[in-house]
């Protein structure tokens, strides 16, 4: 048996006064595969074979009604939302909800957004001619990836950015602890978003459209899924990705501006598919995802107890030495495709394929647009690492 490295609760980087960036340097820092502190509440895993293994035994549960127990939500409209999610669910339940829409989201079907994705991101890179400066998050990164998301699920454009606005408010409800004032904004987000969402089925049932919205108000759909995980599921399709593909573009283009990279995709649009995967791989957005052990188990020779919090840390997996030669050098000619950036086993992300898509098309835009961008030197570039981790606030040069 293995047995964890131990954190005295003095040091413990799982408590819930420690800052999500200070958390993630005190569990590298010390180089073991897992790690646990006195109290054993979390054990993580870090190895990328161990962050496998999690990911992918179905004898580990959904911790999303559990984690948000721990930010003090019981009740209310956060907790009524949070119980109808696919997160939330488990074996079969997770897997009714959502079949609902997987072959919304396989590579074959997602590929047919992609010139929907290419005018989006055109017209935004429309508006930034001419401009010297700019916060690339702002102007390019998060609204893309709002709209995208809104197009595939069949939101109107010119509700894109409220529907950002819901979706930061309320994925942040996916991590525990929340601060009350997230926690405030997240429960007036779930009525926000539930209000508009309702009035959206209800307009796609009068007059149907070819997309998600329209189906998943439709009577075929009604034989599957109740309204309110149906309702759920709607919302679940723009929140559950939207901050993480708005951070993996602006830290993205972060890393190119900084490893010299941004010059040679603009020379070599060709290399642009691997670049995306080496660029998840070197800075995943999702930094752990966690589940939990229903009863006693083991777990690649770890002993794990019955209400413990196995946490699959994407971060070290990504950069597992074991697995990647030299894994803190950005390298577009890594083999870099069975990578854990999107997780693994029967929650792997859904939106994966649309994500990789955006990713592509916004540094295609970018390098063909804008081919000499540099980082500002008179603004501040700036990381957050509340719920995904990557950069909000990325002054360029055009």
């Amino acid at each position: 048996m293995r047995e964890p490295y131990v954190f005295p609760l003095s040091e413990s980087p799982f408590s819930p006064d420690v800052p999500p960036l200070e958390r993630r340097q005190r569990v590298l820092a010390v180089g073991a595969d897992v790690v646990t502190d006195e109290l054993g509440l979390v054990v993580d895993f870090m190895s990328e074979s161990d962050v496998d293994a999690v990911l992918n035994d179905p004898r580990f549960a959904a911790v999303g009604m559990p984690t948000l127990a721990l930010s003090g939500v019981h009740d209310g409209p956060l907790f009524d939302l949070w119980s109808e999610l696919m997160f939330t669910k488990d074996a079969a339940e997770h897997h009714r909800i959502r079949a609902v829409v997987a072959r919304d989201f396989a590579p074959k079907t997602i590929e047919q957004h992609r010139v929907d994705v290419q005018r989006i991101a055109t017209a935004l890179c429309d508006r930034l001619e001419g401009v010297g400066t700019t916060d690339l998050s702002q102007s390019f990164a998060v609204p893309l990836a709002a709209r995208v998301a809104c197009h595939v699920v069949g939101i109107p454009e010119r509700d894109a950015d409220r529907a950002a606005v819901w979706a930061f408010d309320l994925v942040r409800a996916f991590f525990p602890f929340m601060s009350v004032e997230r926690r405030e904004r997240a429960q007036r987000a779930a009525v926000e978003f539930t209000d508009y969402v309702d009035d959206l089925l209800a307009e796609k049932r009068r007059a149907p459209a070819d997309d998600i919205a329209s189906r998943l108000a439709s009577d075929a759909v009604a034989d599957v899924l109740s309204y309110d995980e149906a309702r759920a599921l709607t919302m679940n399709l723009i929140f559950g990705g939207l901050e993480a593909t708005a951070k993996s573009i602006a830290t993205g283009v972060y890393n190119l501006l900084t490893h010299d990279k941004f010059v040679e995709l603009a020379q070599h649009r060709d290399r642009i598919p691997a670049a995306v995967l080496e660029l998840l791989r070197f800075a995943p957005p999702a930094q752990n995802v966690a589940r939990l052990a229903p009863v006693d188990l083991v777990c690649q020779d770890v002993a794990l107890r019955a209400g413990q919090v196995a946490s699959a840390n994407l971060v070290a997996a990504c950069r597992d030495p074991k697995r990647h030669l030299h894994p803190d050098t950005l390298d577009f000619d890594r083999e870099s495709s069975k990578q854990l950036a999107f997780g693994a086993g029967t929650h792997y992300c859904l939106g994966a394929n649309l994500a990789k898509i955006a990713l592509a098309v916004a540094f295609e835009s970018l390098v063909d647009r804008f081919p000499t961008m540099a980082l500002d030197d008179g603004g501040e570039v700036v990381w957050d690492y509340e719920g995904f981790a990557g950069v909000i606030a990325l002054p360029v040069r055009l």
